[in-house]
């Protein structure tokens, strides 16, 4: 796979990073993206890694995993974009843990989609201050699993489970 290593992406008129059909075990790792439309985009990809990464100042989605599985957005610290933080939309068997999620436009953490057939977790991260909840699941999204986070001072819920939670 692919690794970014300390990239600073800023500035783009569209995605910062996007990993769109592209293999296996792509990394982004001690990255910054800041202040694009959408921060980092993995679709249709097995394994992908963001650690250590900052993900801040989109006007859109900080971190958007769709059809993809085995990924991880791990030790990074995403806030301040206009729309959820983490989207998940049908992905599997995958972890948001260790991170800072805060201050976003919309939910920290969002999972999304009816077709999920693994277990998403949402485990040790520090989840606050943003606009609409801590971590949000749609109903119908099979195996979200949230625990051992601290969520406070989020606009509407810590935890929401609902038919359409992610904006």
């Amino acid at each position: 796979g692919t690794v970014l290593r300390k990239v600073d992406v800023s500035g783009t008129g569209g995605v910062g990073i996007e990993i769109f059909a592209g293999g296996e075990d792509n990394r982004v790792l001690d990255s910054k993206v800041r202040n694009n439309v959408k921060g980092i985009e993995a679709y249709s990809t097995e394994g992908t890694v963001v650690r250590n990464t900052e993900v801040s100042g989109n006007d859109e989605t900080g971190i958007q995993i769709g059809w993809s599985s085995g990924w991880a957005v791990t030790g990074s610290k995403i806030h301040h974009n206009g729309g959820n933080g983490v989207l998940t939309d049908t992905a599997d068997e995958g972890a948001v843990s260790g991170n800072e999620i805060r201050s976003n436009g919309e939910n920290g953490v969002a999972e999304a989609g009816n077709g999920n057939t693994g277990v998403v977790t949402v485990s040790g991260n520090r989840i606050e201050s943003n606009v609409r909840s801590g971590v949000a699941l749609q109903i119908g999204a099979v195996g979200g699993l949230v625990v051992g986070n601290r969520v406070k001072l989020n606009g509407r819920y810590a935890v929401e489970v609902s038919d359409h939670p992610y904006g």
